[in-house]
């Protein structure tokens, strides 16, 4: 992984076992730190995750929000999510990307401008008929 001043940001060499020397990082607008993530996943799941897990707050996760907007909305919750996945991963380039939310306008940056191998659960179609349907009302 790299951070926005271009550092390395790796772990120890000392285990041959990849898995032993991967970071995990979670892109988060939460106040919430690698630790508490932690134990809510404990709480809420009954999971024990190995750790640690590092955080990288991010500040423009609102522009992905559709509150944050009165027409245009999946238009510009698109761009939201793309200045939102700009801001993550200038903060910290992963080796691989795995997105949860679905904000599938970051994929081709992800990949082709940050370098990153992408991984993503997309639950589509991003509009759907019972949006349609909302919209005709």
């Amino acid at each position: 992984a790299r951070r926005a001043s271009g550092e390395d940001a790796t772990i120890d060499d000392d285990d041959d076992n990849d898995v032993e020397k991967s970071v995990t990082v979670v892109y988060t607008s939460s106040n919430l730190s690698g630790e508490g993530m932690i134990a809510r996943a404990k709480a809420r799941f009954g999971i024990t995750i190995r750790g640690p897990i590092h955080t990288v707050k991010l500040t423009r996760e609102r522009w992905t929000r559709a509150e944050t907007y009165g027409r245009c909305t999946i238009a510009k919750q698109a761009l939201g999510s793309v200045a939102l996945g700009v801001e993550a991963l200038s903060a910290l380039t992963p080796d691989v990307f795995i997105d949860t939310v679905g904000h599938a306008a970051i994929y081709p940056l992800s990949k082709y401008v940050f370098r990153c191998k992408t991984v993503a659960y997309v639950h589509y179609p991003t509009v759907s008929s019972d949006m349609i349907e909302r919209v005709r009302e």
